[in-house]
């Protein structure tokens, strides 16, 4: 059986894996298949194919940088996960075991306020429309509610006109549109962004950010409004990530974990959210350590 036919069929229903997820699995086969050089086979799911396969990973490039190696760790995640089910399904012989893998953390970074304000403003001059309404308002209110919410994109774009209460300025993500599903949660936005909702108010069972083109092409469009805007893109992630520091150098890591929804008191935050540039971390080491009594280099100094 096709590796990608037993995720679809089998493995997607079983684990009731979101679109988003399907896309980024659909990314691990893409590459699994180049690797192989034809489709893969559930079958293929060996130590060694995949040990095979995640050493080539390594070695690639994207965009004329090294392939990440916390994009590595995901592909390996979830031919791990397959083969886990796999073998549960008796579709395997023997479960895939593989070596440890760390994957190097990265320095959070998210969009910052000059970022925000800046995508928004372009966002407003966008012709043209998103599923009937104007992309001038489709996504600057978009960009803001991110902003506001620090919401995911998934349970954004899953946001229904029947759990927005503009006139309370509430908003109610609920939990079957959450990552795992966890619970109902509310979140506010400001006057300013209920005033422009309004503007587009559908019937009650409407998504507020109707899309009507294909899934990805969304993550295409806001790399190009970051580049025309003069933000460096990063994903829509990146708003969530910003909306935490924000809180955070304002309230504290603990507030900041409670508008991300994390079950910790700020250690996934500081891991993965903080932003340096944002958050105020205490004093800094260059900051405390004595002043060296040394004279300024000069250029005649050199040798």
């Amino acid at each position: 059986m096709l590796l990608s036919v037993f995720f679809n069929d089998i493995y997607s229903k079983v684990k009731g894996v979101s679109p988003r997820t399907k896309q980024i699995y659909g990314h691990t086969f893409t590459q699994f298949d180049r690797y192989l050089e034809r489709p893969a086979l559930v079958q293929d799911l060996t130590d060694v194919n995949v040990g095979g396969f995640l050493s080539w990973r390594r070695g690639q490039t994207y965009r004329g940088k090294p392939v990440r190696s916390t994009t590595v760790l995901k592909d390996r995640a979830h031919l791990l996960a397959l083969s886990a089910l796999a073998f549960h399904k008796r579709q395997l012989e023997e479960a895939l075991v593989l070596p440890p893998f760390r994957a190097a953390p990265r320095v959070p970074r998210g969009y910052t306020q000059d970022d925000v304000e800046k995508l928004i403003r372009y966002a407003q001059t966008l012709p043209g429309r998103v599923a009937g309404v104007a992309a001038s308002w489709w996504w600057s209110t978009l960009f803001r509610f991110l902003y506001e919410t620090g919401a995911r994109i998934g349970e954004t774009m899953a946001l229904r006109w029947d759990y927005v209460e503009l006139a309370d300025q509430r908003v109610t993500l609920i939990a079957e549109t959450r990552k795992l599903n966890t619970r109902d949660i509310e979140r506010y936005v400001s006057h300013e962004l209920a005033s422009q909702l309004q503007l587009n108010i559908n019937g009650p069972s409407a998504l507020v950010w109707p899309w009507d083109r294909p899934a990805n092409s969304k993550y295409r469009n806001l790399q190009s409004i970051c580049r025309a805007a003069g933000v460096m893109p990063r994903g829509f992630h990146s708003f969530r990530k910003c909306a935490a520091s924000y809180v955070a150098a304002a309230a504290g890591p603990a507030a900041a974990s409670e508008l991300l929804d994390h079950s910790d008191t700020g250690a996934l935050f500081k891991k993965h959210y903080a932003d340096s540039r944002i958050v105020n971390n205490g004093s800094r080491a260059v900051d405390i350590l004595p002043r060296l009594n040394v004279p300024a280099f000069l250029p005649q100094n050199q040798g």
